[in-house]
């Protein structure tokens, strides 16, 4: 959430950008921004390839899915980017906080992005997105912290 390195995501054409954790364990949430791209696009639009900015109904979204130890989803979560549906006219530029305790124990995350700017069968909006700061529950660390004393204490 603003720390001196993180990461930028695509969704291209192959395979969606997968986070790998050593360990199966619940994760509390990450931080996610637009990317200045992405934003920018949705702000202004972009005339060298014809696309205009957000108007009422349009939306943008990150998708995060969790997946077990043998690749099966556990649960997805959608975050709006940028939602102009309902009224708003809200484009995320600051990083926020993206609970993601409902995936439930994890091995990866999957990272999918969607809009409702779509043209040629193609999304418009640029698919790029970041991310920082990925906070393990709590609790797991504690069980972490615990084994380590438990396995110390059996070799004394």
């Amino acid at each position: 959430g603003g720390s001196a390195n993180y990461g930028i995501g695509f969704v291209g054409w192959s395979a969606p950008p997968t986070l790998t954790l050593n360990a199966p364990r619940v994760i509390d949430g990450l931080y996610v921004n637009n990317n200045n791209y992405a934003y920018y696009t949705i702000l202004n639009g972009d005339s060298a390839f014809g696309v205009n900015p957000f108007d009422a109904g349009d939306w943008f979204t990150l998708t995060i899915t969790g997946k077990n130890a043998a690749g099966q989803p556990t649960g997805s979560f959608d975050f709006y980017l940028a939602d102009f549906r309902d009224g708003k006219s809200e484009i995320v530029n600051t990083w926020q906080f993206v609970d993601l305790t409902t995936l439930g124990v994890v091995q990866s995350l999957e990272f999918n992005m969607n809009s409702s700017d779509y043209s040629y069968g193609y999304m418009n909006t640029p698919a790029y997105f970041a991310i920082d700061t990925i906070v393990p529950e709590p609790f797991s660390l504690v069980l972490l912290g615990l084994g380590g004393l438990v396995l110390r204490r059996r070799r004394a």
